[in-house]
C-alpha cells in the first residue's frame, strides 16, 4: 500500500508539470500512467548500486576531475565519494569560491532540488521527500583553501540512498559546479547512480570509456 501510495504521489507530482490545455492533458495523462505502473519492488538496505562520474568542464575550466574512489554506493547507508584532481599549472591559486549542485531522481527526474553554498563549507542537505519520506542525503565536506597549481585537490560528498523507497528511484542525476567570486566555472562533474546489472562482473562495466577512472586506493 505504501508503494501504491508513492507511485501515486509521483503522478501527480508529474501531471501538474504539464499545462491544461488539450496537449498537456494528454501528455499529463501519460506521464501520469507511467508514473503510476512504478512496482513493488523497493530498495532494500544494503542493494548495491552503480555509480559513475564524468568531468563536465570544458577547455576553460582551470580544475579537472581525473579519479574516483568508489564506482558503487550501498542503499542505507552513507559513503564518502572522493574526486580528485589538480589545477591547471598557470593558473591563480583559488581562495574561495560557491558550488551548485542539481539533483534529479526517479521517473523521468520528477524530484529535483538544487543546493548551493561556499565551497570551503561543510553543509549537509537532505534529498527531496517522497510521501513526506526522506529519499537520502547529500553532504558537502569542506574544500581545503586554497587550491594551488599542480597539487591534487580533493572534491568530497558524502551520498546517502535511503532504503523502502521504489527502485525506479534509484537512478539519480548529480551535477557539481564550482565557480569563482567572479562566475568563472572552477570544476564540473556529474553523478549518475543506478540499479546494479546482474550480467556484469563488476559495476564499472556499466559505465561508458568516458567515465572518470576508478582508484580505490584514493
Amino acid at each position: 500500500m505504501r508503494t501504491l501510495a508513492f507511485a501515486a504521489c509521483v503522478a501527480l507530482a508529474s501531471a501538474r508539470r504539464v499545462n491544461t490545455d488539450g496537449k498537456g492533458a494528454v501528455a499529463s495523462a501519460e506521464m501520469a500512467s507511467a508514473a503510476m505502473a512504478v512496482d513493488a519492488d523497493l530498495m532494500l538496505q544494503g542493494s548495491v548500486l552503480t555509480l559513475c562520474a564524468r568531468d563536465c568542464g570544458d577547455d576553460t575550466t582551470p580544475v579537472k576531475v581525473t579519479k574516483l574512489n568508489t564506482d558503487t554506493l550501498t542503499v542505507g547507508e552513507t559513503f564518502t565519494v572522493v574526486g580528485t584532481g589538480m589545477l591547471k599549472e598557470g593558473q591563480a591559486e583559488i581562495k574561495d569560491g560557491a558550488y551548485t549542485i542539481n539533483l534529479e531522481a526517479g521517473p523521468g527526474g520528477v524530484l529535483k532540488k538544487e543546493f548551493k553554498d561556499d565551497i570551503g563549507k561543510h553543509h549537509a542537505w537532505a534529498f527531496p521527500k517522497a510521501l513526506f519520506r526522506n529519499t537520502g542525503q547529500l553532504v558537502w565536506n569542506a574544500v581545503k583553501l586554497p587550491i594551488k597549481p599542480n597539487i591534487i585537490s580533493e572534491v568530497s560528498t558524502d551520498i546517502k540512498i535511503a532504503s523502502g523507497v521504489p527502485s525506479q528511484f534509484a537512478g539519480t542525476k548529480i551535477t557539481v559546479k564550482a565557480h569563482d567570486s567572479k562566475g568563472k566555472q572552477l570544476l564540473c562533474m556529474k553523478m549518475t547512480t543506478a540499479k546494479k546489472k546482474t550480467k556484469c562482473e563488476r559495476p564499472a562495466c556499466e559505465c561508458d570509456d568516458g567515465s572518470i577512472k576508478v582508484d580505490r586506493d584514493e
